[in-house]
């Protein structure tokens, strides 16, 4: 999957000729497929996002999750937004929220482990 996210670049904007967000999403509701154009024209710019606040490791599995919970929460999306950005950003956001929070995220590697180990 890394290597996919990082050769895709996004998709031209949809004055250019291509479906915006919204178009997508209402498609991916009865051709889940669809929801695969989000995912190319987003993905690099997020997982560049979430790179700088977890590093890579994590940040592979917080995109994979972010566009996850955003397939299962289409169909609450305000289809009058064309652009998904804000929306993929706050899944984004709240998903880096929590792994920072999580054992042996969001710190210094090893930091801790020499509190826990001390007499």
């Amino acid at each position: 999957m890394t290597s996919q996210i990082r050769r895709s670049g996004p998709a031209p904007p949809a004055s250019q000729g291509a479906e915006d967000d919204a178009t997508l999403i209402r498609a991916s509701q009865l051709e889940p497929e669809r929801f695969a154009g989000l995912f190319r024209r987003h993905a690099p710019v997020l997982q560049r996002y979430v790179t700088r606040r977890l590093g890579p490791d994590a940040a592979q599995d917080v995109v994979a999750e972010t566009f996850m919970m955003a397939f299962r929460q289409r169909g609450q999306y305000d289809l009058s937004r064309a652009d998904a950005r804000p929306w993929l950003y706050g899944i984004a956001t709240n998903l880096i929220g929590r792994a920072a929070g999580a054992p042996g995220r969001g710190t210094v590697p090893g930091a801790g482990c020499a509190a826990r180990r001390a007499p």
